[in-house]
């Protein structure tokens, strides 16, 4: 009995490697994208903006996301007025990277046409002030459209509110 036993063991090890070695492999699962409702919770409240060209960073001003509404406010050279803006946003996280647009509510025209992502308190808007959609930037690190226009990132720094 002790033989048979002792050869058992061994054999049964060999059959245990080898039915692990053919076991069906995990199903890959796409990563569940982020919607539109979470993106725009993400990206509430104030923001200072600064827009980064060519590597250069300068600060803009600020920005301020209230529901679907986001209010620039640019920084203007001293003894001017501060230019405001408000542009209706529109998203589209079916994309990658997700897709933002921002619609002047005055014209109704798009008039900025880029791609965004929300890293904990920042936020990356990278964009060119265009109609057309092949002019929108595929990528964060895009500097020009193919037709030559330059494409700012701009990234938001959230600004604890009182």
């Amino acid at each position: 009995m002790n033989a048979r036993l002792l050869l058992s063991i061994p054999l049964l090890v060999v059959l245990t490697t080898f039915a692990t070695a053919f076991a069906p492999a995990p199903i890959y699962k796409e990563p569940v994208k982020p919607s539109v409702p979470s993106i725009l919770t993400a990206m509430q409240g104030t923001w200072n903006i600064t827009s980064s060209f060519q590597g250069k960073g300068r600060s803009r001003g600020q920005v301020r996301i209230r529901d679907k509404t986001w209010t620039m406010t640019s920084s203007m050279a001293k003894g001017r007025e501060r230019d405001v803006a408000d542009y209706e946003i529109l998203l589209d996280t079916s994309r990658s990277p997700v897709t933002l647009e921002l619609k002047r509510n005055l014209t109704a025209q798009v008039t900025m046409k880029g791609i965004v992502k929300v890293e904990g308190d920042r936020v990356h808007f990278c964009y060119t002030n265009t109609t057309s959609e092949e002019e929108r930037p595929k990528a964060f690190t895009d500097t020009r459209t193919p037709t030559g226009r330059r494409v700012i990132t701009m990234t938001l720094t959230r600004i604890e509110e009182k």
